[in-house]
């Protein structure tokens, strides 16, 4: 495992912690100039990842990333992962559901002296919906 692929995993880490300066400690890996991107938020910086990430908080406050695999060449990481969590908040305008969710997707992750510079984020917004009993 590399440093990038440590630091990929430091982030799991953090944000299936829950704990409450998580949001903040997850800021401190990422560089100044951050670019997130999602099939939800589209193109965004730190503040958007930041509001992404305590959305999901609130409507699956259980969740966790499952890390199936990860895969490093230069400074990007790939990572096949799961999310999990039951659904208990409100999300994009959907009303809690009480429904266990697992959504499969992939993280591409280019990384700037030891920081996250770029985060592209992949999966089914679609098939996430089905799950949630939503029409997509």
């Amino acid at each position: 495992m590399n440093e990038n692929e440590r630091m990929m995993q430091e982030f799991f880490d953090i944000a299936n912690s829950h704990a409450p300066d998580a949001l903040d400690r997850i800021q401190e890996l990422l560089t100044d100039d951050l670019v997130y991107s999602s099939p939800i938020t589209g193109p965004t910086d730190q503040m958007g990842m930041r509001s992404l990430h305590e959305g999901l908080w609130k409507a699956f406050p259980d969740f966790v990333y499952s890390v199936q695999r990860t895969i490093a060449q230069g400074d990007t990481v790939v990572a096949q992962c799961v999310f999990k969590g039951d659904h208990r908040g409100e999300l994009m305008g959907i009303a809690p559901t009480n429904r266990n969710i697992a959504v499969p997707l992939a993280f591409v992750v280019d990384f700037r002296e030891g920081k996250i510079l770029r985060w592209d984020s992949y999966f089914d917004v679609a098939g996430m919906l089905r799950q949630l009993g939503a029409p997509p």
